[in-house]
């Protein structure tokens, strides 16, 4: 009786974040696909969530030229964001520094985590951070959409 009562549900509750949580080797798994593509031309729309300016959540095309940024523009406008916004997007504006966010939030143990990835290039496409959950306002979403090798 103790453990339905009790410990069914926790232990019910574990393998759910478990299962949402990532992982060290899928990780692993997804960069080594990534860097098996061999991109250095693509480009990808970022969607920031959080509680953050318009400048920082309207959507974003980051596209990357001889692995280096050519440019950031607003997906809506095709206007440059501003100088703030601009040093906000740098932490998430390549697919390398995608896979930054995701093993530096790793090496902090979140409170909650998950992590999608395409399953052609590896791409990081959809991220989830709750560092704290006793925490407003600090969560981190971020949405990476319409993935392209460039010619």
């Amino acid at each position: 009786m103790l453990f339905r009562r009790y410990l069914l549900p926790v232990f019910i509750f574990a393998i759910t974040l478990a299962a949402c949580a990532p992982n060290s080797s899928t990780f692993q798994e997804n960069l080594a696909r990534w860097e098996s593509a061999d991109l250095a031309d693509y480009r990808y729309v970022l969607r920031v969530g959080c509680f953050c300016p318009d400048e920082i959540i309207n959507p974003v095309v980051v596209e990357i030229r001889g692995d280096a940024v050519a440019s950031i523009t607003y997906q809506e406008t095709g206007e440059q964001p501003g100088e703030n916004a601009l040093q906000f997007f740098n932490a998430y504006d390549s697919v390398e520094e995608l896979f930054a966010v995701i093993e530096d939030a790793m090496k902090q143990d979140p409170a909650e985590m998950s992590v999608e990835y395409d399953p052609n290039f590896g791409v990081p496409i959809s991220i989830s951070i709750d560092y704290d959950r006793m925490m407003a306002d600090e969560e981190l979403y971020l949405e990476i959409s319409e993935f392209s090798e460039l010619e």
